[in-house]
């Protein structure tokens, strides 16, 4: 199975690129990467806000690999404050990062995968893309946009054996909240790790199942090792 993974510099895209190139090939991605090539993997340095860099993505994953079998959609990013005090130049880089290069990457390689009649795409969403999120309406409102684009693209390939899966995570111990006030209950975190091992379990259904979408919370009471 040949997988490409946005955003896999640190936090989820990174713990699912390690866990994943165990077992599959992989095609990783992000800003702020060192390019290097495996048998069984490639990592590109790739802005997807760039819709040259997204087409030099899906070309260098087919030259090496002949497939896309899987896509995450994991690249996102989020400035938190009160809509009044949010700036155009944020607004665009959230839209941009978590929505349109969302729809500018499956418009590349939707064609690919309806060719295949095959393959398993899953965007990372967010529990902000289900409540609201005081000092976060505009990174809501992305992860709401998300939502509706991913479900309504499900219904689009209910004809085509191509899945598609939603993962909603919450609080995640990631780098994400640094340049933001919010600072999560450390007790009560998850951790990349367990949204990477949500990713497997997608990946790891038989072609009689079909993941729709998984929310996952911190528990209450976690029990760490």
């Amino acid at each position: 199975m040949a997988i490409i993974i946005t955003g896999v510099s640190k936090g989820i895209g990174k713990q699912a690129l390690e866990e994943l190139e165990k077992h599959y090939d992989v095609v990783g991605c992000s800003r702020t990467i060192q390019e290097q090539e495996t048998s069984n993997k490639l990592i590109l340095k790739i802005n997807v806000n760039n819709q040259k860099d997204l087409q030099r993505l899906v070309d260098k994953t087919m030259k090496k690999f002949g497939k896309i079998q899987a896509l995450i959609l994991n690249a996102g990013l989020g400035t938190f404050s009160k809509l009044e005090e949010t700036t155009e130049k944020e607004y665009d880089e959230m839209y941009n990062t978590n929505l349109k290069s969302t729809f500018n990457l499956l418009k590349l390689a939707l064609p690919i995968l309806k060719k295949q009649n095959e393959g398993q795409i899953i965007a990372i969403s967010s529990m902000a893309g289900l409540n609201p999120v005081p000092n976060g309406s505009v990174y809501a409102s992305t992860k709401w946009a998300l939502q509706g684009m991913i479900k309504s693209l499900k219904q689009e390939l209910r004809e085509t054996n191509i899945k598609v899966a939603l993962i909603q995570p919450g609080s995640v111990k990631t780098h994400f909240f640094d340049k933001t006030s919010m600072t999560p209950n450390p007790q009560r975190i998850l951790t990349p790790k367990d949204i990477s091992r949500v990713i497997t379990f997608i990946l790891e259904q038989p072609t009689t199942s079909d993941i729709d979408e998984i929310s996952v919370r911190p528990a209450y009471n976690p029990k760490r090792k």
